[in-house]
């Protein structure tokens, strides 16, 4: 019996270890805590590729911290970190082909109204924290997507009132700032400025609106707005009598380019006339010509842009040519899937690479291109690519 006895304990402690063990071989590497998503100063920890994985803090689905994962090009996860910063959270990039290196970070997702917003030095993996401290009253900032010379954002609330100035039939009016001269101006009431670039053309600011409901509430076609800070007032522009909808898209030294719903392209000269061009017109019609929802565009320089539309069949890539007669060429080589999604991030010309975000139903990726010639250099699965916003490759 005594034998039985010990035979059991040494089979159930053989047990033991074993799961013990396995346990350790599956579990996540533990995380390393920092304070400050500005005192991040990551580098890599094994001597292979590797690339960051960023997932913002996000209330909604109880992540109270920024998490970070150190993967390699297969996706494998060699390290985490967890930072905590209350003022950073889940975020869109913007990049300007005349300021390669630095991102533009605009935050979504929670309903705050902060008088600060984020940059990203891709050379030397640093954030930093852009402060707005000249209003007298919290602005916020509901996106920093702009092209020009000068830093351009659009503010939650009026800058004059710290209020969205609501009326009775439910109009509301906000500001847009240029932050590298510190003026703003107030958009009028009924005109809501889109979730798309602001531009600064020929000393003047564009930028696009969703129209409003008149007396007779009838919808009152989309404009787009001209505003010059110096005298602070705002005119608009209608694009052939029609009521598509119109997003700024880029504006150079010579063209402002404006796209339409229904694939048209406008382009506003020097003296603001209008030129009106068909660059998808080799395309069957599609569902988006411009899509709010994520990045589907990325200037590659002052000429030409990474561009996507939307159709029945999915996501289209291809090179969108902006000069005197815009143009639009479908990629050779499509990385993209029929049923997926894809969210332009940015270019990291050092390491000439692009990074997107490939959303499925049952897989989410990392798509990083050459972005010489925008060949496929590798595709690695993330989990939640939902939930995650940013990627950085680390440096040597």
């Amino acid at each position: 019996m005594t034998k039985k006895i010990s035979i059991l304990i040494f089979i159930i402690a053989v047990v033991m270890i074993s799961m013990i063990s396995c346990r350790n071989m599956s579990s996540k590497p533990d995380r390393v805590h920092i304070e400050g998503i500005e005192n991040f100063q990551p580098s890599r920890t094994h001597s292979e590729e590797s690339y960051l994985l960023y997932y913002p803090a996000d209330i909604r689905v109880s992540q109270n911290v920024t998490l970070v994962k150190e993967v390699n090009n297969k996706g494998e996860t060699l390290v985490e970190y967890e930072i905590t910063d209350e003022d950073f959270r889940r975020v869109v990039t913007h990049q300007k082909p005349n300021n390669l290196n630095e991102l533009y970070l605009s935050f979504f997702g929670e309903a705050t109204i902060d008088n600060y917003f984020f940059t990203y030095d891709i050379r030397n993996n640093h954030f930093k924290k852009i402060e707005l401290d000249y209003f007298d009253v919290p602005v916020g900032v509901d996106h920093i997507k702009h092209f020009g010379e000068d830093v351009l954002l659009q503010n939650l609330v009026s800058h004059k009132t710290g209020d969205q100035n609501l009326d009775e039939n439910g109009n509301f009016s906000v500001s847009m700032t240029n932050v590298t001269t510190e003026q703003s101006f107030e958009t009028e009431l009924g005109f809501v400025p889109r979730w798309a670039p602001i531009l600064q053309f020929k000393k003047r600011i564009i930028f696009g609106t969703s129209g409003y409901y008149n007396e007779e509430d009838e919808y009152v076609a989309p404009n787009i707005g001209i505003s010059s800070l110096e005298e602070g007032n705002i005119d608009y522009l209608t694009f052939n009598d029609t009521k598509e909808e119109l997003f700024p898209v880029y504006a150079n030294t010579d063209f402002a380019y404006i796209i339409g719903s229904s694939g048209q392209m406008y382009t506003l000269d020097e003296g603001f006339n209008i030129q009106t061009f068909k660059p998808f017109e080799e395309l069957s019609f599609q569902d988006y010509y411009f899509y709010e929802e994520s990045n589907a565009y990325l200037m590659l320089n002052e000429k030409k842009a990474l561009y996507s539309v939307i159709g029945e069949s999915g996501t289209i890539f291809g090179i969108l040519t902006l000069n005197d007669h815009p143009e639009f060429t479908l990629l050779k080589d499509s990385f993209t899937e029929e049923g997926k999604t894809y969210n332009v991030l940015y270019q990291n010309s050092d390491e000439e690479e692009l990074y997107i975000i490939e959303l499925g139903d049952e897989m989410d990726n990392v798509i990083v291109l050459n972005s010489h010639d925008l060949t496929l250099k590798y595709k690695f699965p993330i989990e939640q690519g939902y939930l995650m916003d940013f990627v950085v490759k680390l440096k040597k």
